[in-house]
């Protein structure tokens, strides 16, 4: 596989500082001349919505997270409870909820829940969503997260524009340094 002749990664824990680095980084690559094609792996986000369960409120109620955590599962993604064989093949059997019935976060949040007292509570008594957008893709190296920055050159010699964007990360050491120690992240070339 062929590598683009700017090829470098920031890596670290902290997903925002991550986020906010390579947005920094890429706004002083763009300023080389000759860099074309300028991609990072964060571009493309996905949106997503996180579910927060309140332990202690469904423990108060007499929901164990357990049901908690099917039901959602059920409606979302389905359960598969059994197979079919037929014809020497087996079939996953999935038991979905009906799609018109979860179709938003408010009909999500309405699911019912029964406790282990018998009284039902719709879903939104014990758990909140939140929505965020994430990378498509997350990459890891030694066992941090990375993020990959690549461009190609054209109209001037990679080793001038090469020369460009390593003087630019090196500017902005200065930026990494700020950020401390705890969501430290680092430059490096990545070939």
């Amino acid at each position: 596989m062929e590598r683009e002749p700017v090829n470098l990664r920031i890596s670290g824990n902290d997903l925002a500082v991550l986020q906010q680095l390579a947005k920094q980084a890429m706004t002083q690559i763009r300023e080389v001349g000759g860099i074309v094609n300028l991609k990072s792996s964060l571009q493309e986000s996905l949106p997503e919505f996180d579910i927060q369960i309140d332990h202690e409120k469904a423990a108060d109620l007499g929901i164990p997270t357990a049901l908690i955590t099917s039901t959602i599962r059920q409606a979302v993604d389905g359960l598969t409870p059994t197979k079919l064989s037929t014809h020497g093949k087996e079939y996953d059997i999935r038991v979905r909820a009906d799609e018109k019935k979860v179709s938003n976060t408010a009909q999500l949040l309405s699911l019912p829940l029964t406790s282990v007292r018998g009284t039902t509570y719709p879903l939104s008594a014990v758990a909140k969503l939140s929505f965020d957008k994430s990378p498509s893709e997350i990459h890891r190296f030694d066992q941090q997260r990375v993020v990959i920055i690549t461009a190609d050159v054209s109209g001037v010699s990679q080793r001038t524009a090469t020369s460009q964007v390593k003087t630019k990360m090196n500017n902005l050491r200065s930026e990494e340094r700020r950020v401390g120690k705890e969501c430290r992240s680092r430059w490096s070339p990545y070939h």
